[in-house]
This record gives C-alpha cells, sequence and structure tokens, in this order.
C-alpha cells in the first residue's frame, strides 16, 4: 500500500479518535446528573426547531455475519403480502392449521399439522401426516404429501428432500434438480448453495454448478461473490469466474479478517479493524476507514467513524447523514429513524437529513408500507409517516405491515390477530399463531 495511502488512513484515524474522545466525554456529562440530562432535552427541543443536526446523537444495526452456516445475501422476488392467494394460514386452539380470508372466515380446514403462506404461483406448502406438499386455494394437493422437508415455491421452484436427498421441483411436482444433494438452501434470485459428496458448492434453477463442489463451507452469496471457509478464515471470490481477491489486491493488502456481503451485490470488508467497500466489480468504493459499516435493507449503508455514534452513507461512499446518532432503522420509505442518545425521544429524518419531526417513546422500528411500529413501555403501537399515531400502544407486538396493507398483532391474552392501515382489528385476537 502506497505510503501517501498510509498516511492519510492515519490522520483521518487520528481525527477520529479525537472526535471519539470529545464523545465520549459528552456522554458522561449525560450520565452524571439528571438537571444536566434535562438542560441537554432542552436543547435538543431548540435544535429541531431551527431543523438542525445534534452533535450528540448513533445507529443500532448490525451486520450480520454467520459463520458455519448457510446465509444469502440476494432479495426474494416474491411480494411481501400478508394475504397472499386472499388467504393467510392460521392455527387454532387445538394446535391444526388452515387458513382465513380477510374477513376472519375460514377458508381451509383446519386439519393440517403446518401450514405456510401461499406463494406467488397460488399453491402454499403444507404438512399433512408427517409429510410435506402443496395444495392450491380449494384445499386440493396439487403435490402429494410424499416429502419429508420442504420449501414455499419462489419463481416457480421449490426445493425438497426425500429420503435424505435434496433436489427440486416446479409447480406441477416434477423433478428439475435431481435428488443427490446432501442439503440445498432455498434459491433467492437464481442461486442456490448445495453440498455434495461432503463438499460445498453453487447451483443455479436448471441445477448446474455454478460453483465447484471443492469448498469446505460456502457462508455467503449475492449476484456476484460468494464466500467461502479455508483453513479457518473467510476468502471471497467472484462467481462467474475464477478471479479472486488475491488476484484484486497485493499480499500484503489482502489480509481481511471479515467479509459481509449485500443483497446489491457488493462486499463489505474488514481489514486491520477497519471497514471499506468493494462493489460487483472488484474495485474499492472506499478503503478501510470505518469502525462500523453495516447493511440489512433500503437506499443506504450505516456506517460510525467512532464506533458509537452512526449515520448514512451511500453507495458511492458519499456521507448521506453524519454518524450523530444512538440508534438508527434502516432508511425505508424514504426516511430514517434516529435515536437521540441517553433520551427515550427518536428523530424522523428524510433523505436530505432534514428532520421531519420527532417521537417519544421506548422503541420505534424502520417504517414499512408508511407505518412504524413503537413501544412505550411494555406495549406496542402505530404511527403513520407524519407521525401520527394510527394505533395505541395496547399490544404485546405488532408485526410490520405488509405490502397489502396488514399487520399481525398479539394482544394482552397471548391471540393473535389482524389490523388494516387504519389500525382497525378485521380480525379478532381469537387465534393461536398466524403466519405471514
Amino acid at each position: 500500500m502506497a505510503k501517501s495511502s498510509l498516511d492519510k488512513k492515519n490522520l483521518q484515524r487520528k481525527q477520529y479518535r479525537e472526535n471519539k474522545k470529545k464523545n465520549d466525554e459528552l456522554t458522561q456529562k449525560y450520565n452524571l446528573k439528571e438537571q444536566e440530562k434535562n438542560e441537554r432535552k432542552s436543547k435538543c427541543k431548540k435544535f429541531f426547531k431551527i431543523g438542525g443536526l445534534i452533535s450528540l446523537c448513533v445507529i443500532l444495526c448490525a451486520a450480520v455475519v454467520l459463520p458455519l452456516s448457510i446465509y444469502f445475501a440476494g432479495k426474494l422476488k416474491q411480494k411481501n403480502k400478508l394475504f397472499m392467494n386472499e388467504l393467510v394460514a392460521a392455527q387454532n386452539d387445538e394446535g391444526k392449521w388452515g387458513y382465513i380470508n380477510s374477513d376472519g372466515d375460514k377458508k381451509i380446514d383446519f386439519k393440517f399439522e403446518y401450514a405456510y403462506p401461499f406463494a406467488q404461483n397460488k399453491l402454499a406448502l403444507v404438512k399433512y401426516d408427517g409429510k410435506y406438499g402443496y395444495i392450491n386455494k380449494n384445499s386440493e394437493f396439487v403435490i402429494e404429501p410424499t416429502y419429508d422437508e420442504a420449501f414455499s415455491f419462489n419463481d416457480n421452484i421449490a426445493v425438497c428432500a426425500k429420503d435424505e436427498k435434496y433436489g427440486a421441483i416446479d409447480k406441477n411436482g416434477e423433478t428439475i434438480i435431481e435428488f443427490k444433494y446432501k442439503n440445498i438452501s432455498s434459491f433467492k434470485n437464481d442461486y442456490a448453495i448445495a453440498v455434495y459428496n461432503g463438499y460445498y458448492g453453487v447451483i443455479n434453477k436448471k441445477g448446474e454448478t455454478v460453483v465447484n463442489f471443492e469448498y469446505e463451507l460456502i457462508g455467503q452469496i449475492n449476484d456476484n461473490y460468494f464466500t467461502y471457509l479455508k483453513n479457518q478464515k473467510y476468502h471471497v471470490e467472484f462467481i462467474h469466474n475464477d478471479k479472486s481477491f488475491d488476484e484484486l489486491f497485493s499480499p500484503e493488502e489482502y489480509d481481511f479478517q471479515e467479509f459481509s456481503l449485500t443483497s446489491n451485490g457488493y462486499v463489505i470488508y474488514r481489514q486491520a479493524g477497519y471497514y471499506g467497500l468493494i462493489n460487483g466489480e472488484g474495485k474499492q468504493v472506499f478503503e478501510n476507514i470505518y469502525d462500523k459499516l453495516t447493511y440489512n435493507t433500503g437506499d443506504y449503508l450505516i456506517y460510525s467513524t467512532t464506533g458509537d455514534f452512526y449515520g448514512y452513507l451511500d453507495f458511492d461512499g458519499n456521507k448521506i447523514i453524519e454518524d450523530q446518532f444512538d440508534s438508527a432503522t434502516d432508511f425505508t420509505d424514504g426516511l430514517g429513524v434516529l435515536k437521540i442518545i441517553n433520551l427515550d425521544k427518536y428523530a424522523i429524518i428524510d433523505k436530505n437529513g432534514t428532520v421531519k419531526y420527532t417521537f417519544e417513546c421506548k422503541t420505534l422500528s424502520n417504517f414499512s408500507n408508511d407505518r412504524a411500529v413503537f413501544k412505550k413501555g411494555t406495549e406496542y403501537g402505530v404511527i403513520n409517516k407524519d407521525g401520527k399515531g394510527i394505533v395505541e400502544a395496547k399490544y404485546k407486538y405488532i408485526s410490520s405491515y405488509f405490502d397489502d396493507g396488514y399487520a399481525i398483532f398479539i394482544n394482552s391474552e397471548n391471540k393473535y390477530g389482524v389490523i388494516n392501515k387504519q389500525g382497525k382489528e378485521i380480525i379478532k385476537g381469537t387465534l393461536k399463531n398466524i403466519v405471514g
């Protein structure tokens, strides 16, 4: 690595350490006395009136690297509706599963050991008499329950297992991937991680081998890369050719300690304790200069130059919102939800970094379909994008809103029901479980 580049990094890190020290001092002041805390609350109120960004503020979002397990960084193409095919899977007090509509009317008898949501091809995976099969809306088995394990359909392909071997079928129950694998993950986008003869590889939806079966473990995959374990260390390679990171970086630069693949084809890496970003072509977007760098969903990466306070970057490395917040959600529906340090108050911010409003609560989720779930005390409620209360805090749990405008709730009696976007209970809390 060039000396000028190292000098630049060292200068940046020195500045970051100084900023961290200042932030630590401010945090200690917050914890000294209640009076000091109230003074800062007043300053926060004044700040939000003038629309600036507070210098004490950070995010709660961790990149999840799943060592020794199959993990995908891909996006499901299936729409996220609660009432797929106009039905939702539900469980009665006897423990049996069936399907109901949005009026709460039973449409498929409660007779299954387990029931999954309908897929876009209008088939639902169910467990019946100890085996898995697929039914239609009329409760008819289109694919008989003959499988020991099975996944729901995605893009008209479903991974199943019989006689301890995994393969895949189409919507007619025809085998499209031979049942010969020790394991196959569910397909996301075009790929699945598979195990054959004791080794890991990657296959496509035609059953073709995309990455040879020669790895002791493949940990992650997206449209551009896969990660594999070798000599107790993770490495990254391109999916479509044999080029590896060893060819992109010199041996001295390649000592990466961690990788995390994003759903849009990037690689977050950690080197010498700091995080950087590489794009789908293997080029560095920015060097390893951040204490933390994570991505789950949405438009932005979440970053920290101190390890304690966080903000947002775009995928070109531009700072959208400075790392000044104590916790944050994914940036979704055009909004970020950011917690002010040591206060039960959240700032809802747009993509320009402008504070739209603040909301007092214990926790506040990211927005999903124009709604966010909040917690006050031990109970949950819902607000809309304008901060207006849609559901008062009275439930033990509320899910995120699905794309068709519904959410699942659990009431004080541990019963499940469904609310709409207006907060009305369209299915009363009488069920043992609901799965969306």
